[in-house]
């Protein structure tokens, strides 16, 4: 039995009731048999399958037109590179220091996949994740490596930009905007339609992603009321679908929102990985619900991969390794105690040892062999051997180029930011009042001079 197997019957992802012929204990197992590397074994892992509810996601025109993408690298280094004061001989002086935020790594990330990157903070998953989508732009760092997409080399990801598609953590909407104002603007600034047939894009997109409702509703911020946290999240979703990306990067898209919330969003890009796109995205630590939904995990710590692979074979590898998982517990939170000093201390006190200042540095290097046995035993699994891009057809390379003119632009950025002042109108005494007396002060200061 699979509890996500017919999701249309099951909108708000409850799970069904439960067979009473079960014993509670075998009940408990089939519903939630990913729980633990013990229970895992007491029933097979069927995969889930999903039904098109996405009619926009698998539009027929939109899956012809998507190319599958497979971007690959290998000794991908990345050193961040600045002036610290060091005291040298009595001296204060600004010495040039080198630190490695992602040490050699070795990945793929494939179509028609979900995959998840999971790491404590300042693990390195983040410029990874900007890395790869061609977002890092900072001129302190130094990026070594090799990149290939569908095993063509290639120098930068930004010669596929029109290809691919980045939703941050936080949105950067138009708080006075509606979910069909967003939607309308994106389509009218990129697509070159008929205006018939925009509209026919974004009504599709407003249906698939529930935004019906609050389709008139504006969006808002932290200032003015608006949608939901998870509305908000689904229209900035579905303004990057509008241009139908074959790949899509997404920066820890359920931060902030509840779980009912978060689960509807990873039901969205499951389906979006089924069509045959190439969905990458980071995530924080993720509730067992939402872990079962990936393809792909990959786990970095300290800026090294310690596991790339099946999401839901990532248990047994570390049992493999002589770190079980403990029965009943979500495997995120396991890996992420493990990938953590903080879960290495814990460790420590449980075993009765006093953690305090005078064993911090005995703490620091147990957790630095912790790592570099993690990266080792993963670098000698199969798991890393098997890493290697499989799709062979390349990637046709389109210059990028404005689908509109550039009086057409500045006419909607102009219709737009006039929208913006006659929605807000507060906003606009606020400005009129700073003018005034600006100029009130001004004329103060300067007068009879």
């Amino acid at each position: 039995m699979n509890p996500y197997q017919n999701l249309d019957e099951h909108p708000q992802g409850n799970l069904p009731s439960s067979d009473p012929n079960l014993s509670p204990e075998q009940d408990f197992v089939e519903i939630d048999h990913h729980l633990s590397p013990k229970l895992s074994k007491q029933t097979s892992h069927e995969p889930i399958e999903f039904k098109k509810r996405f009619s926009f996601i698998h539009d027929a025109d939109n899956i012809t037109k998507m190319e599958h993408m497979e971007l690959y690298w290998e000794d991908l280094t990345i050193k961040a590179v600045g002036k610290v004061k060091k005291n040298i001989g009595g001296k204060t002086m600004r010495v040039i220091e080198e630190k490695v935020i992602l040490n050699s790594l070795k990945g793929v990330v494939s179509p028609s996949t979900f995959t998840a990157i999971l790491g404590p903070s300042g693990s390195g998953k983040t410029t990874l994740l900007n890395f790869l989508s061609g977002r890092i732009v900072s001129s302190n760092l130094v990026m070594n490596g090799t990149l290939k997409m569908n095993n063509v080399p290639i120098d930068s990801i930004e010669k596929y930009s029109n290809k691919i598609a980045f939703v941050q953590q936080d949105d950067i909407l138009m708080a006075v905007f509606t979910p069909r104002e967003a939607l309308i603007f994106s389509a009218n600034i990129r697509l070159n339609l008929s205006q018939e047939k925009k509209e026919e894009k974004v009504n599709k997109l407003l249906r698939d992603l529930g935004l019906e409702k609050c389709a008139d509703t504006i969006i808002g911020n932290e200032l003015i009321r608006g949608v939901s946290g998870g509305e908000r999240k689904r229209t900035s979703i579905g303004v990057e679908l509008l241009t139908n990306p074959s790949m899509i990067f997404l920066d820890e898209p359920t931060t902030g929102l509840d779980s009912n919330t978060a689960v509807t969003i990873m039901y969205l890009l499951r389906d979006m990985a089924n069509s045959g796109r190439t969905i990458v995205s980071v995530i924080h630590q993720p509730s067992t619900e939402i872990f079962r939904e990936f393809d792909k995990l990959i786990l970095i710590c300290k800026g090294n991969i310690i596991y790339q692979g099946d999401a839901q074979a990532a248990v047994d590898y570390f049992t493999s390794i002589n770190y079980e998982c403990p029965s009943m517990t979500n495997p995120s939170d396991f890996y992420m105690k493990i990938m953590n000093p903080e879960g290495l201390m814990i460790e420590m006190m449980e075993k009765g040892m006093n953690v305090n200042k005078e064993n911090k540095k005995e703490l620091s290097e147990k957790f630095e062999e912790r790592v570099s046995y993690f990266t080792k035993k993963y670098k000698e699994s199969k798991n890393y051997e098997e890493l290697c891009s499989k799709e062979t057809i390349p990637v046709k390379i389109e210059k990028y180029a404005n689908t509109v003119s550039w009086i057409k632009q500045f006419v909607l950025l102009f219709k737009r930011e006039f929208i913006k002042v006659f929605k807000n109108p507060f906003d606009l005494r606020v400005r009129l009042s700073q003018y005034i007396i600006f100029s009130c002060v001004c004329i103060i200061v300067y007068h009879d001079v």
